[in-house]
């Protein structure tokens, strides 16, 4: 009979909490944002429409397999033993309606059943082996990053296209949150197309037109809808672009970041692109013509820690 009750009574109990407090939060939301700059009113309404959108595509869907399969995946290597076996389950049961219609699609399938394998095999115990390093590695990662510059001037071709999938897919090796991978790219390379997009990134000099190739990094955030997640994406976005910008200059190419204005339907439209793609970023790659003359100092890192608590 409690049983009974306690099912008919908590949903009204939940009703009314969740009413008090999220009401007057939402009141407060509306009328907060109708003051903020355009710009700020435009993101907050693209990700509250992403929000209300149920998606059924087969990226969606391969998001939401590789997130569940990071949980059972983090098992391995917990201190703290954690039970995934309902995750787990949900894996499989996605997995058994999920369409391969892509090469990323046999690659998510296979990471995702090789995981369950490993899970189901009760060999959470045992550690993968650790990639190993030449000696050289620390020096070489170090050189590359105290010696990359932004480059502004370009020669004619001499970038290939396998050059461009290598570096592209050094951005695709950055780290994101459970695996969610938003990262997706638009490489553009007629005068016309770049120069529209030069707008968005606010750069009007005439480089990124003698690049030989022009890349806006996009983000799908649709695995980060949630307000206090949504910033996650554009981190990411901007850790795949520091890898395509390391990977560039270790093949001897020069390349330049330009940030992204604003979010504008007008973009996905002329490309074709999905509506919830958001652009974060463009990049230009090729061939340096001059190299900027003087390294820049950075600041002193003892100078950049903080800890503010008193010491004994």
């Amino acid at each position: 009979m409690k049983k009974l009750l306690k099912k008919i009574i908590r949903p009204f109990y939940y009703f009314v909490i969740n009413a008090k407090t999220k009401i007057p939060l939402v009141l407060k939301a509306k009328i907060v944002k109708s003051f903020l700059p355009k710009a700020y009113r435009d993101e907050l309404t693209f990700f509250e429409d992403i929000r209300s959108q149920t998606y059924k595509d087969a990226e969606y869907l391969s998001k939401r397999i590789r997130l569940l399969t990071h949980q059972v995946d983090k098992t391995f290597t917990l201190s703290k033993k954690v039970n995934r076996a309902t995750t787990a389950a949900q894996v499989g049961a996605w997995l058994k309606d999920f369409p391969v219609q892509t090469e990323s699609d046999r690659i998510t399938r296979e990471w995702a059943e090789e995981i369950l394998s490993h899970y189901n095999a009760h060999e959470k115990g045992k550690q993968a082996e650790r990639p190993v390093l030449p000696r050289e590695a620390a020096e070489i990662v170090s050189a590359a990053i105290r010696t990359r510059r932004s480059v502004r001037s370009y020669q004619t071709g001499g970038v290939d296209e396998a050059q461009l999938k290598e570096i592209l897919e050094s951005g695709l090796w950055a780290p994101s949150g459970c695996n969610r991978q938003p990262v997706e790219y638009l490489v553009v390379d007629s005068e016309e197309d770049v120069l529209f997009c030069q707008k968005y990134a606010g750069e009007f000099f005439t480089f990124p037109r003698e690049a030989a190739f022009n890349v806006v990094v996009l983000i799908d955030p649709r695995g980060y809808a949630l307000p206090h997640q949504r910033h996650m994406a554009y981190l990411e976005g901007g850790a795949a672009i520091q890898n395509i910008l390391l990977s560039a200059h270790s093949l001897g190419l020069g390349s330049c970041w330009m940030f992204w204005s604003k979010h504008d339907e007008a973009f996905n439209t002329r490309f074709g692109l999905e509506p919830w793609l958001l652009p974060v970023g463009l990049v230009c790659i090729g061939r340096t013509d001059r190299q900027p003359p003087i390294v820049p100092k950075r600041k002193c890192v003892l100078d950049c820690i903080h800890d503010m608590r008193k010491k004994d």
